[in-house]
């Protein structure tokens, strides 16, 4: 009940509820859905601090406690505190949930933690969300689509995953396929202007520009300036495929001087790679100066979707390199006694996943 009326935006209704619960003071999980649904309230939760001295206690077995760490976590993330943070994310991934390692991944420029297989394998096997994710930030944009499917099954009440296919999609250039996601997604809910705006893009890629503008009317006309510079870009895409050239580049022009403002770099390097790929569609003159600036632009701040779409395009682009994280699981190998011993505790950024121990300690 109370995820339903998050859904259809009710948040306030939605944390009076569960903290109503008889047993959330008790129930780590009723204890978990009342502090993360009190941060999407903004509002005061009534469970933090008790769950902090039942974490400190150790009140609850490790799988109870997982998404209750989580949610705590959450809190001190959003109050800034990393180090307390990183802490307790590392407690929930001892027995993490799907829920879990999704944000886990989702908060991992914060937190540092890699989430890689070992800690996967510790989830239950349907963890779709987790896993789609993990394929995108390693711009598998196929698996994740995939992934994406069962993820959605899982959850038709969320926009979310068909958004995210939607968008992976449209990178791919499967369009019919990001169209058709983008329209499930918005049975669940209409008011989402992110699928709005990848079903504009997909319709005018695939050629069906006067509906594509009526997506397009419909997203200004919530006057949510922050969909202005991707609206303008898929404008400008319309503009070229309707061979109005210097219109087109007018409006992607407009779109990349709005992510410069906002400092948004990726989506600079995003929105010249799809410009170029739009470009090329329309054969319109001047597509290979702007497939150099965009190739020349991954090279200074790479992102996932440009990568994909570049090589599409045929062009030699490197991997996007992952920073360095910390990993929850290291191996330690002891070669006079030839053992294996599992250490899970946070290593620093970058430390090896496997350890040789020699007469001076730790030695790579």
């Amino acid at each position: 009940v109370a995820r339903y009326l998050v859904h259809v935006g009710e948040e306030d209704s939605a944390h009076a509820f569960i903290k109503r619960a008889k047993r959330v003071a008790v129930d780590p999980w009723l204890m978990a859905s009342e502090i993360a649904i009190a941060q999407v309230a903004r509002a005061q939760s009534t469970q933090l601090r008790k769950a902090q001295r039942a974490i400190s206690t150790k009140a609850f077995s490790d799988r109870d406690v997982s998404e209750l760490a989580a949610a705590v976590g959450g809190a001190e993330l959003m109050q800034g505190n990393l180090k307390e943070a990183r802490k307790l994310f590392r407690l929930a991934l001892e027995r993490p949930n799907d829920n879990v390692l999704a944000q886990a991944i989702t908060n991992q420029a914060f937190l540092q933690i890699e989430v890689d297989e070992q800690v996967i394998r510790r989830a239950p096997s349907n963890v779709f969300e987790g896993r789609a994710l993990q394929a995108m930030t390693e711009a598998k944009f196929e698996d994740a689509s995939r992934l994406m499917d069962c993820w959605a099954e899982e959850e038709p009440f969320s926009s979310r995953p068909r958004m995210l296919q939607s968008y992976v999609n449209g990178a791919l250039g499967d369009f019919e396929k990001a169209k058709q996601a983008a329209e499930i997604g918005l049975v669940a809910d209409p008011l989402d202007l992110s699928l709005r705006g990848n079903k504009a893009y997909s319709l005018a890629a695939l050629g069906k520009l006067d509906e594509a503008e009526i997506e397009l009317n419909l997203i200004e006309g919530h006057r949510d300036d922050n969909y202005r510079p991707t609206n303008d870009a898929t404008r400008g895409m319309v503009a070229f495929m309707r061979g109005d050239v210097e219109r087109g580049r007018q409006l992607y022009e407009q779109a990349l001087d709005s992510f410069e403002k906002r400092k948004e770099k990726e989506q600079v390097t995003d929105c010249l790679a799809f410009m170029a790929r739009t470009m090329k569609s329309a054969n319109a003159p001047g597509t290979d100066e702007v497939l150099k600036r965009a190739v020349e632009r991954f090279k200074k701040e790479p992102s996932l979707a440009a990568a994909v779409i570049l090589r599409g395009l045929e062009q030699e682009v490197k991997a996007v390199e992952q920073p360095e994280l910390r990993k929850t699981v290291q191996w330690e190998w002891n070669p006079e006694t030839n053992t294996l011993t599992e250490k899970r505790e946070l290593t620093r950024k970058g430390a090896p996943g496997l350890v040789i121990l020699g007469n001076s300690k730790l030695h790579k």
